[in-house]
């Protein structure tokens, strides 16, 4: 707050108009190893709240700032992680950027962090990594300031049955949908899972049909946990061992990290 007010101030001597049109977030990831229950729904709405509150009380604009989000992906990291556990409490800190793109019409999408190399594939992506989630960014920021559609990225809607397939329906910003095994590497299934609540994984094929990502499986799927990029080498990070998927959209907005219910629909 100290830096946007000393800003202002030094706008206001040239005679300039300022404005906050928006607060790009990124945070730390090491407490997924501490386990410390952490509601970040909560959190990350109560800290857009209190900047709006703070920021235009300093500005004195009226309309809302928005928030533009990232989203973390260090699943294994964390020491109890296992990726076909049916309980994976380690996923609920990534579904909440979804859920927050999904049910707050303030938060706009940049991208995961997944698809870009890692410092020694551990945590922080490198610096071409990051050059790129500025970019998307900067992006989202460009449609705020230009009164565009909300960007929410490229993230799950629903998870349907049909039989013992499973069809995912998508919010896909540019179609259609692609699978990219080059910037980031083949994994299992293109990253997706099926897990049942014996915690096995019982998908047999991927498959994209038009707008939609049709997972065929080896039983029934009532009752099961459909998964991307849940999975990855113990302590990696990034787009060649870490938690990771393939799928992408046309303009390369590659699809949020989930762990989802079948049968249940996010929007």
């Amino acid at each position: 707050m100290h830096n946007i007010a000393t800003a202002f101030h030094k706008v206001q001597e040239k005679g300039w108009e300022f404005h906050v049109p928006a607060i790009c977030w990124m945070q730390g990831e090491s407490d997924i190893v501490d386990y410390p229950n952490t509601d970040y729904y909560q959190l990350l709405t109560k800290i857009w709240t209190d900047m709006n509150i703070d920021i235009r009380q300093i500005t004195g604009q009226q309309d809302t700032i928005q928030f533009v989000c990232y989203q973390a992906n260090s699943l294994t990291r964390a020491e109890n992680f296992k990726a076909n556990n049916y309980l994976c409490h380690e996923t609920s800190v990534p579904m909440t950027f979804i859920d927050l793109l999904h049910h707050n019409q303030h938060f706009w999408a940049s991208g995961p962090t997944y698809p870009y190399h890692c410092v020694g594939e551990k945590i922080h992506i490198d610096a071409k990594g990051q050059q790129s989630i500025g970019s998307l960014a900067a992006r989202s920021v460009l449609g705020i300031t230009r009164g565009s559609e909300r960007f929410k990225g490229l993230i799950p809607i629903s998870a349907d049955i049909d039989g013992n397939d499973v069809i995912l329906h998508f919010n896909i910003p540019s179609p259609p949908l692609t699978l990219d095994t080059i910037q980031v590497r083949k994994t299992a299934n293109y990253g997706f899972s099926v897990i049942n609540k014996q915690n096995n994984d019982i998908i047999t094929a991927v498959v994209i049909e038009g707008k939609v990502l049709r997972i065929c499986c080896s039983e029934p799927v009532q009752g099961c946990k459909v998964r991307y990029a849940v999975n990855g080498d113990y302590m990696k990070s990034g787009n060649l061992h870490g938690p990771r998927g393939n799928l992408r959209d046309s303009n390369h907005n590659w699809c949020y990290q989930f762990d989802i219910p079948i049968g249940h629909r996010l929007d």
